[in-house]
């Protein structure tokens, strides 16, 4: 029998298949401290993708535009009362720094980007930084199949009580002048 997808998850499923088609090079897991409301999140998110821009690309940053591509996906934590973001790094070029001394950079950046908001109520607490896998579903009848990250990524989509247009608003692409979520 064929299952007819609901207007949202062929949203989802055609996010997903868009994401895996994508150079992703790196996952990244960047939360905040409780309390932090969204606008401070997604400023101080900014703050710290200017940072990561300007030492990783230096000149190319500066001068040419050119930024570190890739795509956001907010994410409340309610538990916290805060927003937590997941950024898929693309590298088609493979021009970024490995693992190691990608994630030295970020521990940096986001050390630099708190004291330039001056408060220390809100602030970047944490990030976790992953080398990006794309998962291969072995037997498609398993009944406890793994998820693909952009699927899990994508559990927002599953809310019952969100429309498509404010599923859609928790995405952004990260190589936007500014990240911002409608």
């Amino acid at each position: 029998m064929r299952k007819y997808l609901t207007e949202k998850e062929q949203a989802r499923n055609e996010f997903i298949d868009f994401l895996q088609k994508q150079p992703t090079r790196y996952h990244l897991t960047v939360s905040f401290t409780e309390g932090t409301n969204r606008k401070m999140c997604i400023r101080l998110l900014n703050i710290f993708v200017k940072h990561l821009n300007t030492y990783i690309l230096k000149n190319r940053f500066t001068k040419y535009d050119q930024k570190i591509a890739g795509f956001v996906v907010l994410e409340p934590t309610r538990s916290l009362n805060t927003d937590h973001f997941h950024i898929f790094i693309f590298d088609e070029d493979n021009k970024l720094c490995d693992f190691d001394r990608l994630e030295e950079i970020i521990d940096k950046k986001i050390i630099s980007a708190n004291r330039s908001i001056g408060n220390q109520r809100y602030k970047i607490k944490k990030s976790y930084l992953q080398n990006y896998y794309k998962t291969v579903k072995e037997n498609k009848n398993e009944k406890e199949e793994r998820r693909s990250l952009e699927e899990y990524l994508t559990k927002n989509f599953e809310r019952y009580d969100l429309s498509i247009n404010e599923m859609l608003s928790t995405l952004c692409p990260l190589d936007a002048e500014s990240i911002s979520f409608s």
